[in-house]
């Protein structure tokens, strides 16, 4: 995603308020903000209130299909546009978007950002490849 410098990544940090009353602050995995929505620096460190453009979220073995659903469908009606769902287990990327049915990417797939992340494609299997 850094050769496209599309916006800016977050790992775990900053938090995200999706929405007020009630509050619903979040931290995903990962996230991406455009540069066109990215809010200034130091509103960040505290917390935006703003949906990310993507967020990965990558399941652990403690995770339980119906929160990780839930989360999934807070974060698309706060505006985000794409939720990747990685499940290292299954070597699957689920592709969650607003206006469609989730699709579930398989090691011989390729994603692509789409027009979230556009020029971004990369092959499944290399996200789930062993490291030596």
């Amino acid at each position: 995603m850094a050769e496209h410098d599309l916006g800016e990544g977050f790992i775990a940090e900053p938090g995200f308020i999706l929405s007020r009353d009630p509050d619903s602050l979040v931290s995903p995995d990962y996230a991406f903000v455009s540069w066109a929505r990215l809010p200034a620096d130091d509103e960040l460190l505290r917390c935006a209130p703003l949906a990310p453009d993507l967020v990965l979220k990558v399941l652990s073995p403690s995770d339980r299909p119906d929160p990780v659903d839930d989360k999934i469908a807070e974060y698309l009606r706060a505006g985000v546009r794409l939720v990747l769902v990685f499940d290292p287990d299954a070597g699957t990327v689920t592709a969650c978007t607003p206006s469609a049915a989730p699709r579930v990417y398989s090691a011989a797939d390729t994603l692509s950002g789409g027009d979230v992340l556009p020029g971004f494609q990369v092959r499944i299997a290399e996200l789930f490849k062993p490291r030596h």
